[in-house]
This record gives structure tokens, C-alpha cells and sequence, in this order.
């Protein structure tokens, strides 16, 4: 059975859709998460957490944790997260807002191309990913 022009172009512009949604998750997650990281550097519970992880140092996170900084380094050094990071939450409140608007549509476009029942069960895992979602930032996991 041949498949028709208009069912090719709606399954091409579908795949398109689900790609540039995917790539929009995770470029919204990688940006979170770093956020999340800049958030908690300013608040020195990175450091302490990477300090803490084991007494070899081998699982700190930051590299300059590993390199033997002075008390006027790490003053020094703690001053510009902090600065950079209040730059990174000023960069996400102002991205953040278009980068829904991208997914909201994408995912209005996807739901368009479902029949009832798929629609209806989209509709069902969206809001399970969205509780575990707001769940993770909560820290109730």
C-alpha cells in the first residue's frame, strides 16, 4: 500500500516536531540543572556536597576544589559563581519563558496529529512527567 503526499508530508513535519522537541527537553534540562548547580554554588551547598562525597577528593564535582586553593582564593573564587551565577538566573528568567512557548506549541502541534485515545493517554504520561517534575525540584524523590 503506497502511502500518500499529504501522509508523508504530516509524518515528515511529525518527526521534525518530535526532534526539535526532544532536542528542546534536553537542552531545557542541561540548562536547569546547571542553573540548579549555580543556585545551590551561591548558597555553598555544591562545594560542601562535592567536599563531603569522599575523603580522597575523588568525588568532588568542581575541579577547583581539587586544586589547593588559598582562603583569599576561595573567597576570590566563590565571589565570581556568585556573579556568574546570578548572570545564569537572569539568562533563565528571560529564556525560560520562550523556551515554554517552543514546547507548548510543539506539544500542541504533536497532540493534533493523535486520535482520541493517543491523545487521551499523551495527555495522561505529560501530566506524570510534570508531577515527577515538580516533585524533583521540591526534593520530595
Amino acid at each position: 500500500m503506497a502511502m500518500t503526499e499529504a501522509f508523508r508530508t504530516k509524518l515528515a513535519a511529525a518527526a521534525v516536531l518530535v526532534s526539535v522537541f526532544g532536542a528542546g527537553v534536553a537542552v531545557g534540562f542541561a540548562l536547569d540543572r546547571g542553573m540548579a548547580r549555580a543556585s545551590a554554588g551561591e548558597r555553598g551547598e555544591v562545594r560542601a556536597e562535592a567536599r563531603d562525597a569522599r575523603p580522597d577528593g575523588e568525588g568532588e564535582r568542581w575541579i577547583i576544589d581539587r586544586i589547593g586553593l588559598s582562603a583569599g582564593q576561595r573567597a576570590e573564587v566563590d565571589s565570581v559563581i556568585r556573579h556568574y551565577g546570578g548572570r545564569m538566573t537572569d539568562l533563565q528568567k528571560e529564556f525560560r519563558p520562550k523556551y515554554r512557548a517552543v514546547v507548548d506549541s510543539t506539544n500542541e502541534a504533536v497532540r493534533e496529529l493523535l486520535d482520541e485515545d493517543q491523545r487521551a493517554r499523551y495527555d495522561e504520561l505529560a501530566e506524570q512527567r510534570r508531577e515527577r517534575r515538580d516533585r524533583a525540584s521540591r526534593g520530595d524523590d
